[in-house]
């Protein structure tokens, strides 16, 4: 879809320029220990050490942070090797262990498990919201259809929360997000809407393949577009701290999306963090660029023309 590409040899060099940092850091934390515990304890360096440094690599995330790998390394021979003799086992096989390590310990700050509101804490913070929509003139029946027995989810908080802190290049991006499928699947999307397509582009200035490579990025061009009720997700994220002012935002314009009976289908269905459709726009960002484009009420989660014409409208 963006019309990036690249040959076999491209991707071997990208992939290993990601991975070839990995398999230092992992070679050195354990030539360390194999040194270390040779001399301690008076014996050959195993040669082991060099096929559990090359397994190690290949069971990571490729972002990880060095220093994550040396600790995981470390672990994983200090206590699958030189503690419990692990060299040929399946349960405490090294490589194994310092991937254990990293599936419990990675990003462990993030994901603490956030502490919830009691019922009465719950219900009086509710109380507010459900008179600041009055304030802002959402109706009474909206009001008691989608706040009376809205829950806030430890699930989704978990989600906010628990997504991995890293830095990736642009390189590094592409390599992983702009993938065979993407673009193969982009360029037949264009091809099956093209006329449509060009009408939305003379209309808009933007240019058809821009307008599918959003669609393609955002929901792999609809097809992953979430499955969670955006009341429950907005008003739970909108209750927590951490980016309270701004779901607060997208809550009452959640609201009025459904009040105004914009959803052909009354229901607001979309990502764990309140992105609704094929273009998963914030509730903020769809009641100020979606578009019915076909007169059929705007629909971006079922009508290509409307997504198209959505998107289009935002980038303008």
């Amino acid at each position: 879809a963006l019309g990036i590409e690249r040959t076999g040899w491209q991707n071997f060099w990208v992939g290993f320029g990601n991975i070839l940092p990995i398999i230092a850091v992992t070679f050195a934390s354990g030539a360390f220990w194999e040194l270390l515990f040779a001399v301690v304890r008076k014996h050959p360096v195993s040669e082991g050490f060099l096929v559990t440094c090359a397994l190690i690599p290949l069971t990571m995330p490729p972002n990880i942070p060095l220093w994550q790998i040396a600790i995981a390394t470390s672990f994983g021979i200090v206590i699958g090797k030189e503690i419990f003799g692990g060299v040929g086992m399946n349960i405490f096989n090294p490589a194994l262990m310092a991937r254990v390590f990293i599936f419990f310990t990675y990003s462990l700050k993030a994901c603490e498990k956030p502490t919830m509101p009691t019922a009465s804490e719950w219900n009086n913070w509710l109380e507010n919201v459900r008179n600041e929509a009055k304030d802002k003139n959402i109706s009474e029946k909206t009001i008691n259809l989608y706040l009376s027995d809205v829950k806030p989810q430890e699930k989704i908080i978990l989600r906010d929360r628990c997504q991995p802190e890293s830095t990736i290049t642009l390189e590094e991006y592409l390599y992983y997000r702009v993938d065979k499928s993407r673009i193969i699947t982009g360029r037949n999307v264009l091809k099956e809407h093209k006329d449509i397509l060009n009408k939305i582009s003379k209309h808009f200035g933007i240019q058809s393949r821009f307008i599918v490579a959003v669609l393609g990025m955002e929901s792999f061009y609809g097809r992953n577009q979430g499955k969670v009720d955006t009341i429950t997700a907005v008003t739970t994220l909108a209750f927590d701290r951490r980016r309270s002012d701004f779901y607060r935002k997208q809550l009452f314009a959640a609201l009025k999306i459904l009040d105004d009976e914009l959803v052909p289908s009354g229901q607001l269905i979309g990502s764990w963090g309140g992105a609704v459709g094929m273009t998963q726009m914030i509730p903020t960002t769809f009641l100020e660029s979606a578009y019915d484009w076909d007169g059929g009420g705007i629909d971006i989660w079922n009508s290509y023309a409307d997504g198209f014409a959505s998107t289009a409208n935002y980038l303008t």
